[in-house]
């Protein structure tokens, strides 16, 4: 017969074996459970910097119904920024434009342009936003200028890109957000412990102090630790029993 390890199972297990269960339960989830940045206004971060500046090296996402953030930078050298998405008919593409909170941005205002699978663009525009919204990001403890929100249906199947430039040739930083729906995976969890810190390095902020992220990849660390340790221990026992 084979080995299935089954909820009851594992229900059964923790109840046997008390004293490592009391501890996960009562120790490791709520440290895991703490440091998990469930304040990130559901945008999961990507820095896309100056690297994506023209519509071959556009940066692919996917799933625009996900929220996510694109960090990027403008520069006389690379005056564009570049994202490519495939969308559907009857799409709905949430957008969200913002600045980093930094003096030297303070008139910054970059136009986005949307380019559909038919060639034709959507252009918006942040040069009359005169009194941007304050947002402050708990998890990295950031602060930011929000120029824009917008959503836009799409018209049509096939591949779109969003372009950010300046009207004026200005050099500067913004992000792109999409999406609202709320979905972080284990991979995604595991990743923010580095990001973080590029992001406040996006924000021109200190990122010497990493004890955040030493918590975290320790309560992480643990939390899996316990897990795999709870199922080698019931699949060691099913095969006994087998």
């Amino acid at each position: 017969m084979g080995s299935k390890v089954s909820k009851t199972t594992l229900g059964k297990y923790i109840q046997e074996n008390s004293t490592v269960s009391r501890v996960f339960i009562i120790v490791i989830v709520p440290i895991f459970w703490a440091l998990i940045p469930n304040h990130m206004e559901a945008h999961f971060p990507i820095i896309a910097g100056d690297k994506h500046h023209n519509q071959t090296k556009a940066l692919p996402i996917e799933n625009i119904h996900i929220s996510k953030v694109m960090y990027q930078t403008l520069s006389k050298s690379k005056p564009e920024s570049w994202i490519a998405f495939e969308g559907a008919l009857g799409n709905k593409l949430d957008i969200e434009i913002g600045l980093p909170k930094l003096d030297k941005l303070k008139k910054f205002r970059p136009t986005i342009e949307i380019i559909t699978p038919k060639n034709e663009s959507i252009l918006i525009h942040t040069s009359d936003i005169n009194n941007p919204e304050f947002f402050h990001e708990p998890y990295t403890d950031t602060e930011s200028w929000i120029l824009i929100r917008q959503s836009i249906k799409l018209q049509s199947n096939g591949i779109y890109f969003i372009k950010s430039f300046s009207t004026t040739k200005d050099s500067g930083k913004l992000w792109i957000a999409v999406g609202k729906e709320e979905s972080f995976g284990v991979g995604e969890l595991t990743k923010l412990v580095s990001i973080r810190g590029a992001v406040r390095e996006f924000h021109e902020l200190d990122v010497s102090n990493n004890g955040y992220n030493t918590l975290y990849t320790i309560g992480f660390a643990l939390f899996i630790g316990f897990i795999l340790f709870f199922i080698f221990k019931i699949i060691r026992q099913q095969i006994k029993k087998d």
